[in-house]
């Protein structure tokens, strides 16, 4: 077979493994993604592990002690790794200082980078046009995401230039930063919302990054409406403090419906 006929062939298994509208076994389509992985295969280490991108490249704020500090290589932390790439639905319901935020910021990066991991599929198709979501609360005419924005993911992109860190990482998309979205040269994006249903539903997107979701006054309509823009594939993370009675609690007591969370 001709190596053009063979990549179109490729590509279509491709996009009905993605899709679920072939008539292969889950199995089959694991080895069609694996494919399509290897005849791009990323060879940047940092770009093949976020747990080594995080540990070895993000620089953040030390807002206890003062200063800046790489992002530490704890247990917890790495268990959090595993479970950005590896849940679908993730909620973390955190204490103060234990850097979720930070953390989750870091993966924001480096999805938009390109980051590449077989245990989630839809990053193997490519390592460019993701979408990221990054959504907090307005509080009087205060979005509190465009904070985040600029003090979390626009901070570590900003210590990822300043050292020198492109050497590792020749790959490494440009990027242009404004109060409300951060572009990528790779055709990423990662915008800052405000919570709220409008605000969550679109076409598709890579990931939605929601932060104090405990004490969004729309926090089940807001999820409710995201879920439907990640069906191409898709994760969502829930971070907050705790917050009783709210639907992020609901969610943690196991009290809600399994169609609302799933």
């Amino acid at each position: 077979m001709p190596t053009a006929t063979r990549t179109r062939d490729l590509n279509a298994r491709v996009a009905e493994a993605l899709l679920g509208t072939g008539d292969r076994s889950p199995a089959e389509e694991w080895l069609t993604l694996q494919e399509h992985a290897e005849r791009g295969a990323v060879t940047n280490p940092y770009q093949r592990s976020f747990t080594r991108f995080r540990t070895e490249m993000c620089y953040t704020k030390d807002e206890a002690a003062g200063g800046v500090r790489l992002m530490p290589d704890w247990a917890y932390l790495r268990e959090m790794d595993d479970a950005l790439i590896e849940e679908r639905l993730l909620l973390e319901e955190k204490a103060r200082r234990v850097l979720a935020s930070w953390h989750c910021c870091c993966f924001d990066v480096w999805l938009c980078a390109g980051g590449q991991d077989r245990r989630w599929p839809r990053l193997l198709v490519d390592t460019g046009h993701r979408q990221v979501i990054l959504a907090a609360l307005k509080m009087d005419g205060f979005q509190s995401s465009s904070w985040f924005l600029e003090n979390r993911v626009k901070f570590i992109l900003d210590e990822f230039e300043v050292r020198g860190l492109r050497e590792l990482w020749p790959t490494f998309p440009t990027w242009k930063w404004t109060a409300y979205q951060i572009q990528f040269s790779n055709g990423s994006v990662i915008d800052a919302v405000p919570q709220g249903a409008d605000k969550l539903r679109g076409p598709g997107a890579t990931f939605i990054h929601a932060e104090e979701l405990a004490f969004w006054p729309e926090a089940q309509q807001s999820v409710n409406a995201a879920l439907p823009v990640l069906k191409g594939g898709g994760h969502f993370c829930g971070i907050t403090t705790p917050n009783v009675g709210s639907f992020a609690h609901r969610i943690v007591k196991g009290e809600l419906k399994k169609a609302v969370w799933q």
